[in-house]
């Protein structure tokens, strides 16, 4: 017998192709209008008719929801196309193929890394940025210089839920008990917070990590394992059935690992104060603790504390000039302090006193000359590489790693092969893409909006 001939290839023109493709792909970005369209009327209403405030740079913002829509469209495709594919394989063939010990670790890994490629999980590190170090200190330590511990105590909550999930599938335990007893120590431990000046600050965020957890990626992928898993353990009717409910522990695990990490936390971190005692000599070791080094210390008072609090970290309101002035003359400690030379004449333009800018510039006039050129060079100013850089940076390290990992045990563990691997290759570069789009029009839009 000759070899079989593979099917021949079939051309499609680029515009057929297009309205080919272009009804579907509409019919995705619908969907996710529908799914934002009201959280985005409500906050914009809000913002418009109770507040009485109009959208600032509405352009931009209305830019950054379109991109948001985009982004969430192509990654849910993504989803569908990639990670969800090769979580549904692994959760079908594991256990016939595998030893216990190696679902467990499976199961943990797979929570742990479905956690890192979340949207929300993105949204929450920079969520930080809004908390006054001196209201809320350990919150500010959780989202500012632990938010990389915060992540991955909540990625471990969603591996140990996963892990006991697979347990109860395998064992047939029942789901209430797991129920009863995380959440009495969750409500316990709440409860004990709410009367700590720093805990109480904690336990929103704690909460909201359960529902970050539940999101696009880690559902599906942890429903595909926990029906494969269920399907093999049971052998019969309500296999399927008993597949669910490990997304209820996925919940309820990281709340505690949050409470659990804020406590182990609290012993060291300054309470609640206002900012010229946090600022003070007396307190500047513990408030050291919440930052990489003093620098960085100094530049947060300056942009953030009132003038109290930046004289009373530098002792005096005379040496508090002396230091402006200083600055003026380093662009070096400038950038030390503040991120770029830009934002420290941002500050000294916008935040510092009428005294300290006259002591830089000299004169009324080479103020006013310095505030119009700032604003010309601040008009509309979006630094879009930036954007596109970083968060393209950080979706591809969230994705990509997990879907190495499940291909790996598909590979070398499971040893099947690879369906449509152009369509799992074209879904994992879809969910990056999405993840990023997603994540920069966030920040543009709905995050002005909030």
């Amino acid at each position: 017998m000759g070899r079989e001939l593979a099917p021949p290839r079939v051309k499609i023109p680029f515009g057929q192709a297009v309205r080919m493709v272009g009804p579907y792909a509409g019919n995705k970005i619908v969907e996710q209008i529908r799914s934002i369209s009201l959280i985005v009327a409500y906050l914009v209403l809000f913002q418009l008719v109770v507040l009485g405030i109009p959208v600032a740079n509405a352009t931009v913002v209305a830019l950054g929801i379109g991109v948001v829509i985009l982004g969430l469209s192509l990654f849910m495709e993504g989803l569908f196309l990639g990670l969800m594919p090769l979580g549904e394989i692994c959760g079908i063939m594991l256990p016939q193929k595998t030893v216990l010990p190696v679902i467990l670790i499976f199961a943990f890994i797979v929570g742990l890394g479905a956690t890192f490629a979340e949207p929300a999980i993105g949204v929450l590190k920079t969520a930080g940025f809004s908390v006054k170090a001196w209201n809320a200190p350990l919150l500010f330590l959780l989202l500012n210089k632990h938010s990389a511990i915060l992540v991955w105590a909540v990625g471990g909550g969603v591996g140990l839920a996963v892990l006991f999930g697979m347990l109860r599938f395998l064992y047939h335990w029942s789901l209430k008990p797991f129920i009863f007893v995380l959440y009495a120590v969750i409500g316990s431990v709440s409860i004990w917070a709410f009367f700590d000046p720093n805990l109480v600050h904690i336990t929103g965020l704690a909460w909201d990590c359960g529902a970050v957890t539940t999101g696009p990626v880690t559902v599906p992928l942890v429903l595909a394992l926990g029906i494969g898993i269920s399907r093999v353990a049971s052998q019969g009717e309500g296999g399927t059935a008993g597949g669910f409910g490990v997304v209820t522990l996925a919940s309820a695990f990281p709340i505690l690992a949050v409470l659990s990490l804020g406590l182990l936390l609290q012993p060291g971190t300054l309470p609640p104060m206002s900012d010229a005692e946090f600022s003070s000599l007396r307190n500047r070791d513990k408030a050291l603790q919440l930052f990489s080094d003093k620098n960085e210390l100094k530049g947060y008072v300056l942009r953030n504390g009132s003038t109290q609090g930046r004289v009373a970290f530098f002792g005096d309101k005379d040496a508090l000039n002396d230091e402006v002035a200083r600055l003026a003359g380093d662009a070096a400690e400038q950038t030390a302090t503040f991120g770029t030379t830009l934002a420290f004449e941002h500050w000294l333009l916008t935040s510092a006193t009428h005294e300290q800018r006259l002591r830089v510039y000299g004169s009324e006039e080479r103020v006013r000359e310095k505030v119009g050129a700032l604003t010309d060079a601040l008009e509309g100013q979006v630094d879009t590489k930036d954007l596109l850089i970083r968060n393209t940076l950080a979706s591809a390290q969230a994705i990509i790693p997990l879907s190495l990992f499940l291909i790996l045990v598909l590979l070398v563990i499971l040893r099947e092969r690879i369906r449509r691997a152009d369509e799992m290759v074209l879904g994992l570069v879809l969910a990056v893409m999405g993840m990023s789009l997603f994540s920069i029009g966030i920040e543009l839009g709905l995050s002005r909006l909030g």
